[in-house]
This record gives structure tokens, sequence and C-alpha cells, in this order.
């Protein structure tokens, strides 16, 4: 079984072009890395469904909330299958199915242009393809090499049987990095999120 500590292992917040911050556990303590513009700081909180992960100065909050896919037994003996929170600590085995919400919080009294979200697929965890989604209009891409590039549709380069080669859809266990661009400027006072889904390998 795999023990779930936590499970985001770093997270990245950009808008306005100018701005970039990984934040990564140390310890049991929030550590920040990076830089840009503003005081950063980091409050990890006990309940997982309302875990604050970063809080700007400037009026931006990031938020992370994960779920289970279980299987419930209805009075009448039919199964079905529902989101269960998980706590700040959580067993998972392997094959579970994992839902992660991540939202940014402007608490600015101005808009946000070009607010970015980029979120790694936390270890040991595999991306379940087409699962990515977005609260508002905003364009989905992602990394198969460790968030050096972005792509709306990863492809890799495989060799045939007969020697030659050809480009493939990326596999799903390649996905390393989930990127959201929002599209229209997020509003004062207001929340904008991406949300994906993983299984436990």
């Amino acid at each position: 079984m795999t023990k779930l500590l936590l499970i985001i292992a770093i997270l990245i917040l950009s808008f306005n072009g100018s701005f970039a911050v990984a934040v990564s556990p140390r310890g049991g303590a929030w550590e920040i890395d990076g830089g840009g513009r503003g005081e950063m700081g980091v409050t990890p909180r006990s309940d997982w469904g309302k875990t604050r992960l970063l809080s700007q100065e400037n009026g931006v909050e990031i938020r992370l909330e994960a779920h289970k896919l279980v299987t419930v037994e209805e009075e009448d003996g039919r199964e079905t299958t529902e989101w269960l929170k998980l706590p700040a600590q959580a067993t998972v085995e392997p094959g579970d199915r994992i839902r992660y919400t991540i939202a940014g919080e402007n608490n600015r009294d101005r808009e946000i242009v070009n607010f970015t979200l980029t979120q790694p697929i936390p270890p040991p965890m595999e991306y379940i393809l087409d699962s990515a989604t977005s609260s508002d209009a905003a364009q989905i891409t992602y990394s198969i090499d460790n968030g050096e590039t972005f792509v709306a549709n990863p492809t890799v380069e495989v060799e045939r049987e007969d020697g030659r080669r050809e480009v493939r859809p990326a596999p799903a266990s390649s996905y390393t990095h989930i990127r959201w661009q929002f599209e229209n400027p997020v509003p004062a006072i207001a929340t904008v999120s991406g949300q994906f889904q993983v299984t436990v390998k």
C-alpha cells in the first residue's frame, strides 16, 4: 500500500507573465523555491479539502482538494460510485482513482491577467488521459519532459519492427505536468480552478 502524504509535491503559479513560484515539502514544513514579485507565505493546514498551499501578500491564494473514487452500496443493494474527500493523511492502494482540484483565488481588488497554474503529476500516480478540465475557459497543455515544454497533444517517436520511426500519441505513463492557461482575466474576489484524475500505480 502507498502512503499518501500531502500528495502535491510542487505547484507553480504565474500571472502577468512575470511570476513563478515552486512550493515543496521539506521535513514536514513547507519551503519556497523560486522567485517573482511580492513576498510569499505558505500555511499548511490539517483539513485536506481546505489545504492552503500558497498565500501571497499580493492577494492570490492556491488551494488543493483531493478525492478518491469509492464504491458505495445503497439500501436496495445497488452499488454506486462517489468521490470521497481525502484527509491530510490517507492510505491508498494501487489502482485507486484520485481526483485533484487546484483552485486559484484572487483576493485582490483588481483582476489578474495571464493567470496560469502548472501542476506536476504526483508520484506514484499516472494521469488519466482526457480527464483534465477547468472551471473557466483555459488552454490545457501537457508536458512529458518534466515541465520543459508543454503541448496540447504530446507525442513520442517510436521505432517500428521494420526499423522505420513514426510519431504516436504519448502514453499516459509519460505525462509529468499539466498546465492551465486561463484565457480571460480572473476578476477581483473570484476563483478559477483546474481538475484532473490519476490512478495509483
